[in-house]
């Protein structure tokens, strides 16, 4: 798996740095990881409950958009308005 992480690595080194591609969701979520990563434990936690291991594709799928979704607001609402954490 390491080695199919830094063949994506050199992708994205590629196609964003190289090429000028972007995404906006990827930007987004890149300008404030840690607080990404804090806001997606916490809606994790949450979400965790309402799918259950033997559930159908659909409902998995609509979890996943709406926690994704969730996520990805909130973080866009931070930086909006220019909050960022930083180590």
């Amino acid at each position: 798996s390491t080695g199919f992480g830094l063949f994506l690595y050199s992708l994205f080194i590629v196609i964003v740095d190289i090429g000028g591609l972007q995404s906006g969701v990827l930007r987004t979520l890149g300008q404030n990881p840690l607080a990404a990563y804090i806001i997606h434990e916490m809606i994790m936690r949450g979400f965790h409950n309402l799918t259950p291991d033997d559930s159908d594709l659909w409902w998995g799928s609509l979890i996943f958009a709406i926690f994704f979704g969730t996520t990805f607001m909130m973080v866009r609402y931070l930086e909006k308005h220019r909050l960022f954490l930083r180590l």
